[in-house]
């Protein structure tokens, strides 16, 4: 509170928020979340931990991808592919982008074998896409699925110099994704018919 009685913003020079409740610019009273009381002033807690006691600095809530450890306190990382848990063995919210279930009952992740992601080299329950496109909204794709109808495909600007409408992908060479950017379709599976760009699809040539 100002002298004249208005509200101010604890802050109001910092992006970050490091005091919720002030007496005044200089004297804060109460911590931000995420913040803890070190020397007078406001800092942050550890890299991984979303909320702290303000006074001792103990973790009371870690941030997505690490869970408390119970004898040191502090925030240590899921087993890599998920994105919660409680401890190293479990996870409690799996990644439905590649995991058959985003919280599986038996707290184990698993690669959705049905949408062409397969356990990667890495372990843990990371997953592999085998499909012909990962997209950037992080789906396993094939040219059918991406492009139905079409036979093959180019990135924009190899083949021609017009305004493309395409999906934007990573195109999988050899279980590598490489050449990231918008792909169209070069030809469509039957000479009767074209790629309409609008429709993302093969459809029949009017007669």
């Amino acid at each position: 509170m100002t002298a004249d009685g208005a509200c101010s913003d604890c802050n109001p020079n910092s992006e970050l928020k490091a005091c919720s409740k002030c007496k005044d610019e200089f004297t804060c009273l109460e911590c931000a979340p995420g913040m803890r009381f070190e020397n007078g002033v406001c800092n942050a807690c550890s890299p991984a931990c979303a909320d702290c006691n303000q006074l001792t600095g103990v973790c009371n809530a870690c941030k997505e991808g690490y869970f408390i450890d119970s004898k040191t306190k502090t925030c240590e990382p899921c087993k890599e592919g998920c994105l919660e848990c409680s401890d190293k063995q479990t996870c409690s919210k799996c990644n439905i982008n590649m995991h058959q279930l985003m919280y599986p009952e038996d707290m184990q992740c698993k690669c959705d074998l049905g949408r062409d992601w397969m356990p990667s080299a890495q372990g843990a329950w990371t997953c592999e896409c085998k499909g012909d496109y990962l997209t950037q909204d992080g789906r396993c794709t094939t040219i059918e699925e991406a492009f139905p109808g079409c036979a093959w495909t180019y990135k924009a600007g190899e083949l021609d110099e017009h305004r493309v409408v395409g999906l934007r992908v990573g195109k999988n060479v050899s279980n590598g994704f490489v050449d990231a950017g918008v792909y169209r379709c070069g030809a469509c599976q039957s000479a009767m018919d074209f790629f309409d760009h609008e429709e993302g699809q093969c459809v029949a040539c009017s007669q």
